[in-house]
């Protein structure tokens, strides 16, 4: 992690933000956060972009239009991201529990637009499902079976199974997903048990790296399909799951957008070849991919420490306004590097010496650690740093440890063309 470009511009503007890849994407976020930096917010906050998602999703449609998008909410669960994704019949929703379930009913979704994607449930939220005719539900074992049986016979059953996700970030194929040798065995009791499988779902892993998971995950549901055939099993979905990336080259310089593409055709040409133009329904569970550029945060320097070591070489501890329990958590729990950009009135024209610098998030824990000794220019308190990309997998999985967490979201949609702002509780 390190800061980008110091500016050191003349324009009499009392904000300058560090200038990336002129994309219109960059050109409004910066625009955006100008904004609001000129008004009175004195916190550190958190911009969310929302015709991020449309771009996203016209990407997707132009990429991968025989599998609709079921949005993973755990990815991120912001009430305006998942209200402009519910009015939108594009779009599905990989809900993992009751209480996310609830949280997409509760927008007015079709139950038909949701797939309880979690292969072991508890019977409370098995039943929850029943009484909302939430009918899709994921399992991948005789036991899970057993127990839906018991409490929702009349559900629509998909088979997880296991892949190769070595190549994944985070594989979960040690958690998740029936052997492939024990896939005939199941559909027999299935069978015994007269429930209606109506599909094979797999998930490759989170942030996978290469396509060939997909590609031979593929082919196991095409063998298990041709399996259920013979039983008389009338097989009609396959799920894909997730592991698509999130940030394109739109803000960071990596090569997840050709990453994306690249996967996109593996995977069409390989349903094109293995199942032609037939009616079997496929749907996929991107969270990062719809999630990670939607969301900036705009962290103000709340307090600095100067230390004088033996040598008598400064070296600066900056306190920054969130951290590794917050947003920031990512650093520690999604092999995460993120980019800080500086943001501050100008104050000389020579600000190019360096010091060995910390950065640690506003709780009272040591861990709370962002960044370790790396070299930064002098930084006062009241800067500004923004930390683009961080819409996966970090809001959503914030704690409010110490009640130090981010309140002031901010938001932007075409629609309106104006920022709203809203503050949270924990």
């Amino acid at each position: 992690m390190f800061l980008d470009n110091i500016i050191n511009d003349p324009d009499t503007k009392p904000y300058q933000i560090p200038p990336l890849t002129k994309t219109p994407l960059v050109r409004k976020l910066q625009e955006k956060i100008k904004q609001i930096l000129s008004t009175d917010q004195k916190k550190s906050f958190a911009f969310v972009y929302l015709p991020e998602i449309v771009s996203r999703l016209e990407e997707w449609k132009k990429n991968l239009n025989r599998i609709k998008p079921f949005y993973a909410i755990k990815c991120n669960s912001d009430p305006e991201i998942l209200r402009l994704m519910a009015n939108n019949e594009d779009f599905g929703f990989d809900c993992a529990s009751a209480k996310e379930i609830k949280q997409i009913l509760t927008l007015g979704v079709d139950p038909n637009r949701i797939i309880f994607a979690h292969p072991c449930k508890p019977k409370s939220d098995i039943l929850f499902a029943k009484q909302n005719k939430v009918k899709k539900t994921t399992f991948d074992s005789i036991e899970e079976l057993d127990k839906i049986s018991s409490i929702y016979p009349e559900a629509e059953l998909v088979l997880r199974i296991k892949t190769e996700d070595q190549s994944s970030f985070f594989p979960l194929s040690t958690k998740f997903g029936a052997n492939i040798a024990d896939v005939e065995k199941i559909l027999d009791h299935a069978l015994k048990l007269k429930l209606n499988v109506i599909g094979v779902a797999f998930h490759v892993g989170s942030n996978c790296q290469e396509s060939s998971p997909y590609i031979k995950a593929l082919e196991n549901c095409y063998n298990i399909f041709e399996m259920a055939k013979k039983k008389d099993i009338q097989m009609r979905l396959i799920d894909i799951g997730g592991g698509f990336p999130g940030a394109g080259e739109e803000i960071s310089n990596t090569s997840n957008k050709g990453r994306f593409l690249d996967f996109s055709k593996d995977i069409s040409e390989k349903i094109s070849e293995l199942f032609g133009e037939g009616n079997i329904e496929f749907i996929a569970e991107p969270g990062r991919y719809f999630a990670t550029t939607t969301t900036t945060l705009v962290l103000e320097v709340i307090s600095k420490r100067l230390v004088v070591d033996e040598n008598e070489k400064k070296k600066f501890q900056y306190f920054i306004g969130d951290g590794l329990y917050g947003c920031l958590n990512n650093i520690a729990l999604d092999h995460c590097e993120p980019r800080a950009y500086l943001v501050r009135k100008l104050r000389s024209d020579n600000e190019k010496e360096v010091f060995q610098s910390s950065l640690f998030g506003p709780t009272c824990c040591s861990m709370d650690c962002v960044a370790k000794s790396i070299m930064l220019p002098e930084l006062y308190v009241g800067d500004w740093l923004v930390f683009y990309n961080m819409g996966s997998y970090t809001c959503s999985i914030a704690t409010s440890f110490n009640q130090c967490f981010l309140e002031d979201f901010y938001y932007f949609s075409d629609e309106k063309d104006d920022i709203l702002h809203y503050q949270i509780q924990k």
